[in-house]
């Protein structure tokens, strides 16, 4: 406080006769009150900070999850002036918060994000299918192909493969619940297999168990990548609300982490956004039969 008053000067003229203490009194309040509140502004945290930090400082946040190196996000951030701090919930996984007035800032760091830092202007989609060609499967999956190749606003990357679902090299795989239901337990259930199979490796004799303790982390880091509870449960897109699917055999841990599921989908206003999006692709498509035909 000293500090700041000598590098003003506050000039304060006062006529004797006129002001009473009690005026006096109520200005130098006035004041205090003024230099209270700039040191107070300065001292607020910007940008990148504690979960603690954030929340002591802003009133409404939102939150979102975040798989990735956290300060490749920091360089894109920087150029929208956000206030945001990261949770780690497992490696490699985070909770993005902000605040809840900078979601559109906040949406459109991600959108450069994902065009400069992960490469995709546009998610690529796929239809699971048990072949490459379109000739291939049911009438259904012989005619969802076509589908998707006339709707603009679907990137459509072909069928794939169940077998080459796992290699990353499109964004979306489509389905109907069938299908989905099998290809997502038989998954679940190769890797709790594969995961059984290396403890046996493991455990077979003292070689092998002082090998396990050199890569006892990275083990477990990929225990938990195939833990299905460490999602906990998946949206039901469509939904008026938020609607989430868990498994039947789910224990507490993935109930848990279901719950966190709906919070996010509450936080984000998935459903909100995916009716509006919904609904500009509804208006684009009306839009495109009302235009006239060009002979």
């Amino acid at each position: 406080m000293q500090e700041y008053v000598e590098e003003r000067t506050i000039a304060i003229s006062i006529k004797a006769a006129k002001l009473s203490g009690r005026a006096l009194a109520a200005a130098c309040k006035k004041v205090f009150a003024e230099i209270a509140k700039q040191q107070s502004a300065a001292k607020q945290p910007h940008g990148r900070q504690s979960v603690k930090k954030l929340m002591a400082h802003y009133g409404g946040k939102s939150a979102m999850k975040y798989v990735g190196a956290p300060k490749d996000f920091d360089r894109i951030a920087k150029e929208f002036h956000v206030d945001y701090a990261f949770h780690k919930t497992s490696p490699g996984h985070y909770l993005l918060f902000f605040k809840a007035d900078q979601a559109d800032a906040i949406t459109a760091a991600f959108s450069k994000y994902t065009e400069k830092v992960m490469g995709r202007t546009a998610p690529k989609v796929a239809l699971v299918n048990n072949g490459a060609e379109d000739t291939k499967g049911t009438p259904t999956y012989r005619e969802a192909p076509q589908l998707l190749k006339a709707n603009p606003c679907i990137h459509f990357a072909g069928n794939i493969e169940p077998r080459y679902i796992m290699d990353g090299e499109v964004d979306v795989v489509v389905c109907d619940g069938f299908v989905g239901n099998v290809v997502l337990k038989l998954t679940e259930g190769v890797a709790k297999t594969l995961l059984g199979m290396l403890k046996k490796i493991f455990l077979q004799n003292l070689i092998t168990k002082l090998s396990y303790l050199g890569i006892k982390g990275g083990l477990g880091e990929l225990k938990r990548m195939m833990d299905s509870e460490e999602v906990g449960g998946a949206p039901l897109l469509g939904a008026a609300k938020p609607v989430i699917k868990a498994h039947g055999s789910s224990h507490a841990k993935g109930i848990k982490n279901a719950i966190r599921q709906a919070k996010l989908c509450v936080a984000n206003d998935l459903c909100g956004t995916m009716q509006t999006a919904l609904a500009a692709v509804a208006e684009k498509a009306e839009a495109e039969k009302a235009e006239p035909v060009k002979e």
